[in-house]
């Protein structure tokens, strides 16, 4: 209230008169507001009252019924903020992160969005390497596929789309090579051993020399008929 003396003309004895006003400059702290002139403070947050203009991006107005009533206090941990909400509020601060780090990017961009050039972006994706496709967590197996335009291929044309060591089969699919000892489809395959090798070869060739010596034998009969 405000309290004051004023000299009163008006009265016939024109003496000075005390009067008392009661001016009302807003709502304290802590109390519902529409608007900043509601409030004494001049800080309507989240129609509270504040103590200040709690405008970091992370922080809130507490209401009545505890300790830090009319005071800013840390939004929950997950809340986004920032332009275009891409960052996310720790819990513990009443300031919206404004970069980044890729390796704990997890922590502070939005859902969908990842860490580039210390700003959070839209995630765009990539391949790691030919054979690994790049996600939000890191590097993946394609499973043996080739990775193409940042995804993963799900058929194969030729070997060329499978990774070392895989071949591609008649159904598109990328694939284990398979043994040549025992392949699919019954006949098995066997390299012959040295010894059995030396054998066959030495058999030839004492056939050979028999069948010739017979031949010249024949030959000789037959010059002695005529």
């Amino acid at each position: 209230g405000l309290a004051y003396v004023r000299f009163d003309s008006r009265s016939p004895s024109r003496s000075l008169r005390a009067r008392f006003r009661t001016l009302s400059s807003g709502r304290v702290s802590g109390e519902l507001c529409g608007a900043n002139d509601d409030c004494a403070s001049r800080y309507c947050v989240n129609g509270i009252c504040c103590r200040s203009a709690c405008s970091d991006g992370c922080g809130q107005c507490a209401g009545e019924g505890g300790s830090q009533r009319g005071q800013c206090a840390p939004k929950k941990s997950g809340t986004t903020c920032g332009t275009g909400s891409r960052f996310i509020c720790s819990g513990a601060s009443t300031s919206c992160p404004t970069s980044c780090v890729e390796a704990e990017s997890t922590n502070v961009c939005a859902a969908g969005l990842v860490c580039r050039d210390a700003q959070c972006s839209p995630f765009a994706a990539e391949c790691f390497d030919d054979f690994h496709a790049l996600t939000q967590t890191g590097p993946v197996s394609c499973g043996g596929y080739r990775c193409q335009s940042g995804a993963c291929a799900a058929v194969c044309a030729s070997a060329d789309d499978c990774e070392p060591g895989n071949v591609c089969d008649f159904g598109g699919r990328c694939g284990p090579a398979p043994s040549i000892e025992n392949p699919p489809g019954g006949c098995s395959v066997r390299s012959a051993s040295r010894s059995g090798s030396a054998t066959s070869w030495l058999a030839g060739i004492v056939g050979a020399v028999v069948l010739l010596r017979r031949a010249r034998r024949g030959r000789k009969g037959v010059r002695a008929t005529f």
